[in-house]
């Protein structure tokens, strides 16, 4: 695998954690010598670290009516566009990509012409740049494979305005997801559950179980003059759909345990805040960068809430928690979480009723990034048109 183009919606400089599994793919791939491009969404001002890119990088200016100046025009806009896309049967006004489709082509077309790219890999959702990515690879760049990486459900999702879709835009949605299934060489993703969309029967071939994984690099950072708190608890994630119940049962081993302090950072604090504003041991704050490893390695123990449409979904911070061996306490539904979590790990009686459990001996040299880029490259064959 020579030179590679990475198409990831949510490339940093964004912050959050949904651009965080093909930035570090990227960086995996770098280090084995590939040349990887990459085309993202505009979310900050400034470049993309060289880290995940040592090639041609391109941002698109989103352009969706939901980032604009707030205000009655706004709100008239958006209603607007939200009745449109139901009545025509076009992609979710939810979808962030799909008010920048003709930009993406065009960052396509520019990259795949100028380089000797063998593989493209795209990072699932959005939907519409997922579409939009294999319809014009497979009719205008024949040679050039490609690589869905699914994170979430897609016709299933609890997001991006696929509840809501109209029966119009609810067929128009499947007859993309099966040319994307039909088209794609691969099509991976972190969970069974996600593939299962798929028809297994006629594809098995092609879906790929990518589990997430942890970067030792986020854990040998430089020396932190943060101290060691024993007392604190840390939740690093969203307030997922149908979550309620379980930050219900935080909210009362927090207040069970009030020497105890539990800090949440979230792009959904003013959502937690809501919940916990008569608890007074717990901290909302917004997700931060790579900076949470720093304040995760400092803290006595780390929460882990799930729900249950994602029970069975091992998520990033699952396996970034791995590595710092800290006790987890887990709130949600049992599932293949929950069950791993039992099958791996002590539990510690010490916050009986609650669930905590201790996976000091767990071996998690099959968990991290090198280990997923060998199964990619392993997957990955040298094509014609190799340099």
């Amino acid at each position: 695998m020579k030179q590679v183009l990475v198409v990831n919606f949510k490339s940093p400089p964004f912050q959050g954690i949904g651009g965080r599994r093909w930035s570090k793919i990227s960086k995996g791939l770098i280090r084995k010598g590939a040349v990887v491009h990459n085309i993202r969404a505009e979310w900050t001002a400034g470049d993309l670290n060289g880290t995940f890119c040592n090639g041609d990088s391109r941002s698109i200016e989103i352009n969706h009516p939901f980032y604009q100046k707030p205000g009655i025009v706004k709100k008239l806009k958006d209603h607007w566009h939200l009745i449109r896309t139901k009545w025509t049967g076009d992609y979710s006004y939810f979808d962030e990509g799909a008010f920048c489709i003709e930009e993406l082509k065009q960052a396509l077309r520019e990259v795949l012409s100028n380089n000797k790219i063998q593989w493209v890999f795209i990072s699932c959702p959005p939907y519409s740049w997922t579409f939009e990515t294999v319809k014009l690879v497979k009719s205008e760049f024949k040679d050039v494979q490609i690589w869905v990486d699914l994170r979430d459900p897609w016709l299933k999702a609890n997001n991006w305005g696929i509840p809501g879709l109209s029966p119009k835009q609810r067929k128009m949605e499947e007859k993309r997801h099966r040319f994307v299934g039909e088209n794609a060489d691969f099509i991976s993703s972190p969970a069974f559950e996600i593939l299962e969309e798929f028809d297994k029967v006629q594809l098995s071939e092609k879906l790929i179980h990518l589990r997430h994984f942890f970067d030792w690099d986020d854990h040998h950072s430089a020396e932190s003059v943060i101290p060691f708190d024993s007392k604190t608890w840390m939740y690093t994630g969203q307030f997922y759909v149908g979550m309620d119940e379980y930050v219900d049962q935080l909210r009362k081993f927090a207040n069970t345990h009030s020497d105890l302090c539990i800090k949440m950072f979230s792009k959904d604090a003013q959502r937690f805040n809501s919940f916990f504003s008569s608890t007074q041991n717990v901290h909302c704050e917004m997700e931060q960068g790579a900076g949470i490893f720093e304040k995760m390695s400092h803290v006595h123990g780390l929460i882990l809430m799930l729900s249950e449409y994602n029970k069975d979904f091992f998520t990033t911070k699952f396996f970034d928690y791995l590595p710092l061996k800290k006790p987890i306490a887990y709130f949600g539904p049992n599932g293949k979480v929950k069950q791993y979590l039992k099958a791996h790990g002590e539990q510690l009686t010490a916050y009986l009723p609650f669930e905590v459990y201790s996976l000091k001996g767990y071996d998690i040299s099959q968990d991290e990034l090198s280990f997923r880029v060998e199964q990619i490259l392993n997957l990955c064959q040298p094509t014609e048109n190799s340099i």
